[in-house]
């Protein structure tokens, strides 16, 4: 048998070796066509394109999604540019190319001739690209196509008669086109064509004849084309027809040559705006719906079918004949809308377009309703055929066909916001028509305001809206885009104004829409034209009386008003009653709720003013990148520290949030306490404990009073080192701080340390081996492969720890250049004394004693800490075990490279290493500030090279070099290069000047300027001595300038202007005595101008600015200045002659070329205006801008000829008005950069508008205010106070813009015209007062009354919108931190089902434990407090409060698991994990906790089976300064440590001991009593003290556990022992029992067993006879996934042999065991770079997977890959759908991701592009 056996062996080893070998061999794949491969790569170079991240060049292209078969091209929008391949040619060997797309990629050039090498294509399309030239003939040889797309191209020439080969063609689109010519013939060989797309392709000519051999045709789109001749009577023919649309293309001919009756499915029939005759036909087919005629020439009646059900019909602008028999048949008013048929006689008319009602506005115009739900193809006309309204066209796969938009939102900048509620939308042609106005010329007013894009960041927000606007047929407006006009904002109004000329009686506006923009966002089929409002008005004195209704009474007007406005003012004040009784009821619930569970950490704005004295700059701390620190005192005595965002900062808001969310997932003694945060302030505000010692560099390097001895430094060294240690391996979220450093690190009271400033963390994936970024951090701290290769891991907080840490031996700062040059690097002096055996060298000689071994034990840490290699260097738990002596400290080998190179073989200091350092510096800036190079010289290889170095041009005269260097390479003969010149100008950076600036000691050029540059500038820039240029110009500092730039001697230009600084000129500035040029302009200075001595030399030209109100006047000096009394003002403008307005406004001259310094005021003192400023290299310095192009949107264009420009400050001054509110109109238009495509059109110019000093307008830009286009006018209104008879308007420009296009010295501020007018009636006139009368009075009422009203109403909305507001705030600041931990009541009860008893997990003494969904998927446990359990409801705060105040990844976030298989390594990990959790609570939590109920059903599983330690409803904080506490009894039998249960002493080993019980029963898979198993064994305890005396501890193993590691179960065992000795004192703490576990600490041997136990039992072993124990061990009633998996067992063998056939059986098993493995080892799993990418992403986006699939373990599984749809199923959201048939289906891709509508905020991640085998991503 045994030879049988071993043959069936072999036979099954070989059968399982062959379908190995056979499923490698099925892998190996054909292979493309080389001439296909040469011809993709040559067509996507010649457009500049790459492959899609889904396929790639190299290698094979015919690869993954081009041949998955799944999807085709249009399936998946992400393979684009992308292929598709059909690799069934030659057995399977070979992969033809047959569908490439290359879609809206913005492709420029033409057709290239490569394409004609892919003969296999079946698809081909190259639509919205730029592609010009002719299609080329080649196409035709291209003979599979059956799709052809190539429209939306600016293709020109004629069609090409080989398009006639493609036989196979189906789909023909050659829209939206520059062709010319005509159609050729050979179209008609395509009698397969089903749809042909020619609409606005430029062609001509007739319709080709042979077009009626198309039999197949179902759709045919030729519309907005220049064909000629007669309508095809070819047409009648093609029977199969559902679309026709000819519209508008110049066909003409009788209309009856086509039987229209014969279409038996054609639903779409749109002939308008052609030149057909003859009348409309008998018959038409029934299935028609939509039928447009309009704009023809059309005679006759009308036959019945208009009459026909369910037809929209447009038949508009015809020559019918409309009698009285058949005009009753359609919709009133088509006889008005006849060509040449005028109507009403009238004179004006205005819309409210979408309106059910009529508003008188303003300027009392009436607006009428335009109510009428339009169809498809169909109009309407108003009852007094005044105007009327057309549409045509169908919304595609539009929910609802409403064409009438509502809006509820607030409409900016609208005079009359009633207009705007409502709009009318079209799907393509949208005409409004004025019927029977008086000849003559009219201004046309359309107003628009984007209502279906909000502006909220969702990917609602990215919809466009693009359409022509035409008045009389005259193209007014080409892609017009509402939104963009309004500056990229919706809800804004936007005004077009135009002149026209009625000459028939006939006035038509057409909207039209070109079908550009997006289609279906909001919702599917949104888009085409859309207006809000209309009016027009005659621009002269009409002769016929207008059709509005006459005006009533206007006493009983005025009383309606009065009455209307009381009842509303009544009824508002009853609704602010009542929302302020809603919020405070509201406010007393959560008042009880807040005094339950402590108050939230969200602080009002208004506390944190008071706290901090209104952030007092005495009060201020410090100041980094972020903002400036300030300290406060809350109202219940808590010293707080207040970080404050500053608004420039948009780098610094990131940090915000960044630490908001980090020390929101965090708490540990040794990391800086989060109070709370605010977020209703204009700048976010972080609220921490305020610690009082400072920072540790304060301590350590500065003049403090700290003397911190060698024992304190130890403490600090390992409180930093437990710090790090949380964050990188015990915290829910892993974090690499990247920015530890001395000055990070605070010291509270008792001088504990406290890891702060988490602005720069980073979340890493462990899983990962390093994360990219950009450098972040402090120059001297930063790890090699950071600070050169931007590799990110914890390894890099492991080397700054090592550099902290050998300053706190040193206590002086790691680079130090007052010390002697071997001294100067910490580093190299420390290894040069290491090397030497002399470390201790290194020690503070300032401690007078010290632990010899501890300091050298730190040394030899801090040496090991700074390896080279990050994985040389240790964990941070390792760190720790060194540093408490548990662990011996690794051997330090050799010095590291980097200090090696850095040192010549002498060991001095070298020019190279400081060569080096400037690299490493600038690298370091750059990477700051996330900057890189400029094109013309790069970082990588050697950065001083190339223009750099050409001695050509400065940085000045190449703006191309920015950020640019420049370096002089004449050091040590020319071997050496040092960085001299650094620009980094105009480039947006955002933060501190970093400290490696100081590096760069040879720069004799430095200009930051012109940034977002903040925080205080470093005094370490006087250690630059070479510079005589210094430009930190237009930057957000704070604070005075150092008193250490005085050491620039060398300085010849020094600009600061604009830089935010503040305090005395240093008084070491004295020393700058080379300085050229310094301007103090608005500076704030004061003191007598006589205290200095000013010479004027004679090149000098001195001009004279005061302001009227800053200098006082006496006849003696009246003559002195230019002459001013105080008189009405009105208005003025700009302009070098007076113009009389459209509204009777007369605009007064302003001609004055005002200098540098200067001010002119009118010869009536009326009003008066003022320059500051002098263009800087300006070719001519005039102000006064010309321009004689015509303005858009302009209502007085005369207005806009001139304009007055200012280079910094220009003010307008209102002189003598009289007091009260006044109306100010600004009028601007860009005169300076043209549109067209040239270097002159980047100009751009931004400034600031001051109205009486407030600030109006922050980087105003006329340009983005007119949709980015120049010379269009912009109107800005604004309302204001005079209240001294003065008015100020200040434009005034903050250096930012272009400063240089098209000229040099072009920027700045520029006005066209402004006017002032009254919000009141004047009671001045020429100096005498008007009389007051009875209508005055009456008026007066009605306005108070209505001005009441508004003001309520302005009220509310001010208060709603800011409740929106802070609304909005936190729930940004909720989706990054978590959402607060309070829910309603109503959304548990949804959750549990009305808490049904079905739903039941579990119930104790505080009540019972129900499961629940939330809305968002997330599976709860719900605990409810039962109503008659007192302590139960203590248990309930003290929960809420301890799991509030403790965040670990071993504490519970609760998902339970039962039925589990645990094989021995999941166990240990458990055992750990339980032990981790443990030493937090004790040892490193903000509060020390005993949780007091430690026990397996306490302790829950999550998807990972990462134990999480739950209930902390018995948990107790203690002090650990206290011995014990005495304590009531709480907790669970068999788990109470001796001290605790007989004499109520609680400490922490109070959980080290029920750690123990658990550790075992972890290990034997039992509970730790069982009294249905023999009497030895109930007692798990007694039993394991029995088998560790007989030296068989391994017998408690969990028979289940086929395979275990015995050295582990050893220490376990030996560790649950130790945890449960009688005495407290005995156990150790629970990091001692995590060193132990991780074997980097020796097991203590136990000596004797406790003496509890030996109590317990008779001298012969048997257990005790206490019944009353036994009992209550056995009402315990636990849930234990350990021991509710069935047991395994197996008959016990004595030896014996067995038979031949057993032997036979179980080789047999074994076989087939190893083959069922193989084939488990291939079973389907997800691709792991996937996951990964998967889990970062729903990350990102604070996002979990939902309840339907696991992100944990295997994302492949459940509803991804059964059949469950999951497009219209929310409980699936976000979901996954995989494919796992690759691979021989062992490995699964994700094929598609759905993230439908979850308000997800921010940018697509970039794990995204590792989805390569994605096909739909459209729900995005």
């Amino acid at each position: 048998m045994g030879g049988v056996s071993g043959k069936l062996v072999w036979v099954l080893l070989v059968m399982c070796s062959s379908w190995l070998i056979a499923a490698v061999h099925a892998q190996q794949a054909a292979t493309t066509d080389p001439i296909e491969v040469a011809a993709l790569e040559a067509i996507l170079g010649r457009w500049g394109k790459t492959t899609s991240p889904l396929w790639r060049m190299s290698g094979e292209p015919c690869r993954g999604v081009p041949v998955d078969g799944s999807t085709d091209l249009d399936g998946n929008p992400k393979n684009n540019p992308g292929i598709k391949c059909d690799c069934s040619y030659n057995s399977g060997t070979v992969c033809h190319i047959t569908q490439l797309r290359v879609y809206a990629l913005n492709v420029v050039g033409q057709i290239p001739a490569e394409l004609q090498n892919l003969t296999y294509l079946t698809y081909l399309n190259l639509d919205q690209n730029y592609l010009s030239g002719p299609i080329p003939s080649f196409i035709g040889q291209l003979t599979a196509l059956t799709e052809l797309h190539v429209g939306f191209n600016p293709l020109s020439g004629s069609l090409p008669k080989e398009l006639g080969n493609l036989t196979n063609l189906n789909l023909l689109g050659i829209s939206l086109t520059n062709f010319s010519g005509q159609l050729p013939e050979e179209l008609g060989n395509l009698t397969k064509l089903r749809q042909l797309y020619t609409d606005s392709a430029g062609l001509s000519g007739p319709f080709p004849s042979t077009l009626s051999r198309l039999k197949n045709l179902k759709l045919l789109r030729a519309s907005d084309n220049n064909f000629t001749g007669t309508i095809p009577d070819f047409i009648g023919s093609l029977s199969n027809l559902e679309d026709l649309v000819l519209r508008n293309c110049k066909i003409s001919g009788d209309l009856g040559a086509v039987d229209f009756s014969k279409f038996a499915n054609l639903t779409f029939l749109f002939l308008g705006n052609n030149s057909l005759t003859g009348e409309l036909p008998d018959g038409i087919s029934p299935s028609l719906t939509n039928l447009d005629f309009s704009y023809n020439q059309l005679t006759g009646s009308f036959p019945s079918w208009v009459t026909q059900n369910n037809l929209q019909l447009n038949l508009v602008a015809n020559n019918f004949i409309l009698g009285s028999t058949n005009i009753g048949m359609l919709p009133p008013g088509l006889n008005c809308l006849q060509e040449d048929t005028p109507c009403f006689r009238d004179y004006s008319f205005a819309v409210d377009c979408g309106s059910n009602r009529s508003i008188r506005v303003s300027d009392n115009t009436m607006y009428e309703l335009d109510s009428t739900n339009l169809g498809d193809s169909s109009y309407y006309v108003t009852s007094q055929t005044r105007w009327g309204v057309s549409n045509v066209g169908k919304l595609f796969q539009a929910p609802n066909d409403s064409k009438i938009i509502h809006s509820g939102e607030k409409i900016q900048n609208a005079v009359d916001s009633e207009l705007f509620q409502t709009a009318r939308m079209s799907p393509s042609s949208l005409r409004y028509y004025g019927l029977g106005l008086e000849n003559g010329n009219y201004t046309v007013l359309l107003k628009f305001a984007e209502l279906g894009f909000p502006d909220t960041p969702t990917w609602q927000s990215l919809g466009r809206r693009f359409f022509d606007i035409y008045i009389q047929g005259e193209l007014k407006e080409k892609d017009f885009n509402i939104r963009k006009m309004a500056g990229g904002k919706s809800f804004t109004a936007v005004y077009k104004s135009y002149t026209t000329t009625v000459s028939k009686n006939f006035l038509e506006i057409h909207l039209f829409w070109a079908g550009k923009g997006t289609c279906c966002i909001p919702i599917q089929g949104y888009y085409g034209p859309l207006i809000s409002a209309l009016s027009i008005t005659p621009n002269f004195s009409p002769t016929v009386r207008n059709g509005v209704p006459k005006k009533k009474s206007k006493a009983g007007a005025i009383v309606g008003i009065v009455i209307a406005a009381s009842v509303l003012g009544s009824a508002i004040l009853f609704g602010i009653f009542m929302v302020i009784k809603k919020r405070r009821r509201m406010a007393k619930q959560q008042e009880e709720l807040y005094n339950l569970v402590g108050q939230p950490d969200v602080f009002s704005n208004a506390e944190l003013k008071l706290a901090t004295d209104n952030f007092s700059s005495q009060n201020i701390l410090g100041e980094g990148g972020y903002g400036p620190v300030y300290k406060g005192v809350l109202p219940d005595g808590r010293v707080i520290a207040v970080k404050q965002l500053s608004q420039s900062s948009h780098q610094g808001k990131s940090q915000f949030v960044t630490e908001v969310a980090t020390i929101s997932a965090v708490q540990h003694r040794n990391l800086v306490k989060l109070h709370g945060c605010c977020i209703d302030s204009n700048t976010p505000l972080l609220v921490y404990e305020y610690l009082k010692n400072g920072s540790l560099d304060k301590a350590l390097f500065g003049n403090g009073s700290i003397k911190l001895d060698w024992a304190t430094r130890f403490e600090i060294i390992l409180g930093i080192a437990r710090g790090l240690t949380y964050l990188h391996e015990e915290s829910s979220v892993r974090i690499v701080h990247r920015d530890i450093k001395a000055s990070n690190v605070l010291l509270d009271t008792d001088l504990t340390p406290k890891i702060s400033d988490f602005g720069l963390a980073k979340l890493y994936d462990e899983k990962k081996t390093h994360v990219s970024t950009g450098i972040a951090g402090t120059f001297g701290y930063l790890a090699p492969e950071y600070a050169m290769r931007r590799h990110l891991t914890e390894k890099v907080d492991v080397f700054a720890f090592g550099v902290v840490a050998l300053e706190i031996v040193a206590g002086r700062s790691n680079t130090d250049n007052s010390l002697e040059e071997s001294k100067i690097y910490l580093f190299e002096w420390a290894w040069s004394l290491y090397e030497k055996e002399q470390a201790l060298g290194i020690v503070d000689p300032r401690l007078e004693e010290f632990s010899r071994d501890e300091v050298y034990r730190v040394i030899h840490v801090a040496l090991v800490c700074t390896q080279g290699s990050p994985y040389q260097r240790p964990p941070m738990s390792k760190v720790v075990a060194m540093l408490t002596g548990d662990v011996e400290v690794a051997e330090v080998v050799t010095k590291p490279n980097y200090i090696t190179e850095w040192q010549f073989k002498g060991g001095n200091t070298s020019y190279l290493a400081m060569s080096m350092r400037e690299v490493a510096a600038l690298e370091a800036i750059l990477g700051r500030w996330g900057k890189t190079t400029s094109p013309v010289w790069s970082m990588s290889g050697e950065p001083c090279r190339g223009v750099p170095v050409d001695g050509v041009t400065g940085l000045d005269g190449n703006p191309k070099n920015n950020p640019g260097i420049k370096c002089d390479c004449s050091y040590i003969n020319g071997t050496v290069c040092h960085i001299t010149q650094l620009k980094v100008y105009a480039l947006n950076v955002v933060g501190q000047i970093p400290a490696e600036l100081q590096n760069f000691t040879y720069l004799n050029y430095l200009h930051v300027g012109f940034n977002a540059l903040s925080g205080p500038i470093p005094k370490e820039l006087g250690n630059l001595t070479n510079l005589n240029l210094l430009g930190i110009s237009l930057t957000n500092f704070t604070g005075q300038l150092p008193e250490e730039l005085g050491n620039l001697t060398k300085l010849q230009r020094l600009y600061t202007d604009s830089a935010g600084l503040s305090g005395p000129f240093p008084s070491t500035f004295s020393k700058l005595k080379n300085l050229k040029l310094l301007v103090l302009r608005n500076c704030r200075i004061s003191g007598d101008l006589g205290a200095r001595f000013f010479i004027q030399p004679a090149h000098w030209k001195l001009s004279l600015l005061v302001y009227p109100e800053q200098l006082a006047i006496y006849s003696t000096s009246r003559a002195k200045l230019p002459p001013e009394r105080h008189s009405m003002f009105t208005r003025f403008s700009r302009i070098n002659r007076s113009i009389r307005g459209s509204d009777n406004t007369m605009y007064e001259l302003d001609f004055t070329d005002l200098g540098g310094s200067s001010y002119y005021v009118t010869s009536e003192t009326r009003w008066g205006v003022s320059n500051v400023g002098k263009y800087f290299q300006s070719p001519n310095d005039s102000k006064i801008i010309y321009s004689n192009e015509k303005i858009q949107n302009a209502v007085v264009s005369e207005l806009f000829q001139t304009a007055r420009m200012s280079p910094s400050s220009l003010r307008y001054f209102g002189l003598g008005l009289e007091n009260g509110n006044y109306t100010v109109l600004l009028q601007f238009a860009e005169l300076g950069y043209p549109d067209s495509p040239t270097w002159k059109s980047l100009g751009r110019r931004v400034f600031d508008i001051y109205i009486q000093g407030d600030l109006k307008e922050k980087d105003f830009d006329i340009r983005k205010m007119a949709g980015g286009k120049s010379f269009t006018a912009v109107y800005k209104s604004y309302t204001t106070t005079v209240s001294k008879n003065f008015l100020e308007i200040h434009l005034f420009w903050a250096g930012k813009g272009t400063c240089c296009i098209p000229i040099q010295g072009y920027y700045g501020p520029l006005i066209s015209a402004l006017s002032i007018t009254p919000n009141f009636t004047p009671t001045v006139r020429n100096g005498v007062p008007k009389r007051k009368s009875k209508a005055g009075a009456i008026a007066g009422i009605s306005i108070g009354a209505s001005v009441v009203g508004l003001a309520a109403l302005f009220g509310i909305f001010m208060f709603i919108k800011k409740r929106r507001r802070l609304a909005q705030q936190q729930g940004e600041l909720y989706n990054l931190v978590g959402r607060p931990d309070v829910f309603s009541n109503a959304e548990l009860k949804l959750a549990t089902n009305n808490y049904s008893s079905q739903n039941i997990l579990g119930e104790g003494g505080y009540g019972p434990v129900y499961k629940g969904m939330l809305p968002d998927g997330r599976v709860i446990a719900v605990k409810q407090l039962s109503q008659s359990s007192h302590q139960g409801k203590n248990q309930f705060v003290t929960e809420v409060a301890t799991i509030s105040s403790v965040q670990h990844r071993n504490l519970v976030k609760l998902h339970g698991k039962n039925s589990l298989k645990l094989d021995w390594a999941t166990r240990f990990e458990i055992i750990l994990g339980i032990a981790r959790g443990l030493t937090y609570l004790h040892e490193e939590s903000s509060v020390r906790i005993v949780h007091r109920d430690i026990k397996a059903s306490n302790v829950l599983l999550d998807t990972d089976l990462t134990p999480k330690i739950s209930d902390f409803g018995l948990a107790r904080l203690y002090d650990e300064k206290k011995t014990h506490v005495s304590t009531g009894i709480a907790g669970t039998f068999g788990y109470l440590a001796p001290e605790y249960a007989m004499r109520r002493h609680l400490t922490e080993k109070v959980d080290v001991y029920a750690f123990g019980v658990v550790a075992l029963e972890t290990v034997a898979g039992r509970s730790n009593t069982n009294n249905s198993i023999e009497e030895s064994k109930i007692y798990l305890l007694e039993w394991a003290w029995d088998l560790y005396e007989k030296e068989q501890a391994q017998r408690i193993v969990d028979p289940r556990l086929e395979d275990f590691n015995k050295d582990e179960v050893l220490r376990v065992i030996h560790v649950a022992l130790l945890c449960t000795q009688g005495s407290p004192n005995q156990r150790p703490p629970m990091s001692r029992v995590m060193a132990v576990l991780t074997g980097d600490a020796e097991v203590v041997e136990m000596v004797t067993k406790p003496s509890y136990i030996t109590e317990w039992q008779y001298r012969d072993g048997n257990s005790t006879n206490s019944e009353s124990t036994t009992s209550e061990f056995s009402r315990q009633k636990e849930i234990d996934p350990l021991t509710m998996s069935p047991t395994i067992t197996g008959s016990s063998h004595d030896g014996s042999s067995s038979n031949s056939s057993v032997h036979v059986f179980l080789w047999l098993m074994l076989v087939y065991a190893f083959c069922a493995a193989v084939q488990a080892q291939q079973a389907a799993r997800t691709d792991p770079a996937e996951v990964a990418a998967l889990d970062t992403i729903l990350g990102r986006w604070g996002l979990r997977a939902s309840p339907a699939w696991n992100i944990s373990g295997e994302p492949c599984s459940g509803v991804a890959i059964d059949e469950t749809g999951v497009d219209n199923n929310p409980n699936i959201n976000p979901a996954i759908k995989c494919d796992c048939s690759f691979n021989a289906g062992t490995v699964c891709h994700i094929i598609r991701l759905r993230v439908f509508s979850l308000n997800v905020v921010g940018q697509i991640p970039e794990e995204l592009q590792n989805l390569t085998y994605l096909n739909n991503l459209y729900d995005l």
